[in-house]
């Protein structure tokens, strides 16, 4: 919201999100983790996901490409409470 304070940004650049059929869902993706108060970078870099698929159907494609969404999700948050225990290091 308008004039909200953040305490941290992240952005994140999408470089290939698909599917090798019968093979592995593949997530690669370009992000920053910034400090909301000063701009200041903490992070920049390249991430990259593969789950297995287990056959070629629908369902399990869309569930493996979620495991690599999830993982990506996992990554930026650990880096998000790492960075606000350093920063509340009190």
């Amino acid at each position: 919201p308008h004039g909200m304070a953040l305490e941290y940004i992240i952005t994140a650049d999408v470089i290939r999100f698909d599917a090798v059929p019968e093979d592995r869902a593949i997530l690669e993706v370009r992000w920053s983790l910034w400090r909301g108060n000063d701009r200041e970078l903490l992070i920049n870099k390249k991430s990259s996901f593969q789950t297995p698929l287990q056959s070629s159907k629908y369902d399990v494609l869309v569930a493996a490409m979620s495991a690599c969404l999830s993982d990506f999700s996992h990554e930026v948050a650990k880096a998000v409470v790492e960075y606000y225990h350093f920063d509340h290091q009190n």
